[in-house]
């Protein structure tokens, strides 16, 4: 079962009969195996600080791009992520997240990986749901269709967006150790 995990498993092309799925996370052609890069958490949260967390964006890409590699097929359409998750601002790239986390964490139990994080999924799920309720104040203040209770909530925008911040970092965060983890491999 080791050695399967590693062996390139033919994908078909979209549009070809018996081409599974399509959408934006399956992807044609042959697997491209990127080096997979080990990342300082350090540097990583600094960088998502400094570039008020436009770095995630650029993650998110080189994210789906490793994790293909991982399994020795494109699973993922990088790409298309990354545009839809800029267009989202960054919606779609917490549920990237979870779907990554969910490769990472089958890959890990195969592998019999040391140190993995069980239920990491479900963690940056939480997480995720966490950071989405925590923006709907401010987003729905802005579009005038807040409640008198979201209307308070909203006025303490900056405590939201320290939370949310603070949930975002740690969904990033804990995605790349289980990362770091296979790098190490």
């Amino acid at each position: 079962m080791r050695g399967s995990m590693s062996e390139a498993v033919p994908v078909p092309i979209e549009g070809t009969p018996g081409a599974a799925g399509g959408g934006p996370l399956a992807a044609e052609g042959p697997p491209v195996p990127p080096p997979l890069r080990r990342r300082n958490l350090l540097a990583v949260l600094i960088l998502l600080a400094a570039t008020l967390s436009l770095y995630f964006f650029w993650l998110i890409y080189r994210w789906c791009t490793e994790v293909n590699g991982l399994l020795g097929r494109r699973k993922y359409r990088p790409m298309v992520l990354l545009l839809v998750s800029l267009l989202t601002l960054g919606g779609a790239g917490l549920v990237v997240q979870c779907f990554l986390a969910l490769d990472l964490e089958r890959l890990g139990r195969g592998r019999g990986t040391a140190r993995r994080l069980p239920g990491l999924t479900a963690i940056l799920a939480a997480l995720s749901l966490a950071n989405l309720v925590l923006n709907a104040p401010p987003v729905l203040e802005a579009l005038r269709l807040a409640p008198p209770l979201m209307h308070r909530l909203a006025e303490r925008y900056w405590l939201l967006t320290l939370l949310s911040a603070t949930a975002g970092a740690a969904s990033v965060l804990l995605l790349q150790r289980e990362l770091n983890l296979h790098a190490d491999r």
